[in-house]
């Protein structure tokens, strides 16, 4: 692996390391809106470390899962507002 690669590497790392704190305060906030904040982090630390990782080990076929995944959780985190606005009112 050349130096640029374990560069690569150490930032997914990190990346998952700050991803277990988020899911931790995830877990913890006691405001929903606060979670909702929370869920799109974790999903944005996610994609993150999954591109990290599909450039670290040049695969296609993460890179097209990673893109999927950021389209859904796109579509999870309107469906979790939506659901949110409704109780809010």
């Amino acid at each position: 692996m050349s130096a640029g690669q374990y560069l690569f590497l150490a930032a997914a790392l990190w990346a998952a390391l700050l991803l277990f704190f988020v899911l931790l305060k995830l877990l913890r906030f006691p405001s929903d809106l606060d979670r909702l904040v929370a869920f799109d982090l974790f999903h944005t630390l996610a994609s993150l470390m999954m591109l990290l990782l599909a450039a670290v080990y040049d695969s296609r076929v993460l890179l097209d899962a990673t893109l999927v995944y950021i389209l859904t959780s796109f579509v999870a985190t309107l469906c979790f507002a939506r659901y949110l606005g409704g109780k809010i009112e």
